[in-house]
């Protein structure tokens, strides 16, 4: 069973600071052996803070198990009663669903019912 990541804003912007263990995780779902999952409100996040376009985010975003989830509406509805910023419980939400690990480089956002955290 291939393992699922679920990066949150602060991952992904480590990534694009060339964190090396952000990187890894992306090598892996590069090469197939991870799936990583990027949400779209921490993708919103994230360039919030890099500013990039969508040629910043091309090589990010195309290896085949790299995943950018929708907010649609029924993941509105689901995590517009929870507690926190939209982005975090966003990631909660698709780490929950995909039984993934939360990689993040700002564990306290997360309450201790959280999925698994994997700090950066």
């Amino acid at each position: 069973m291939i393992e699922t990541r679920v990066f949150d804003q602060t991952a992904i912007t480590a990534l694009f600071r060339g964190n090396r263990r952000a990187f890894a995780n992306w090598q892996d779902a590069d090469a197939g052996t991870l799936t990583l999952i990027l949400p779209a409100v921490a993708v919103a996040e994230a360039n919030t803070a890099i500013g990039g376009n969508s040629d910043t985010w091309r090589a990010i975003l195309h290896p085949g198990r790299v995943i950018v989830t929708p907010l649609d509406e029924s993941t509105a509805i689901e995590v517009g009663t929870a507690v926190g910023s939209l982005a975090v419980r966003h990631v909660i939400r698709e780490a929950s669903h995909t039984e993934g690990d939360i990689v993040t480089e700002a564990p306290w956002q997360y309450s201790a019912g959280s999925p698994p955290l994997l700090t950066l």
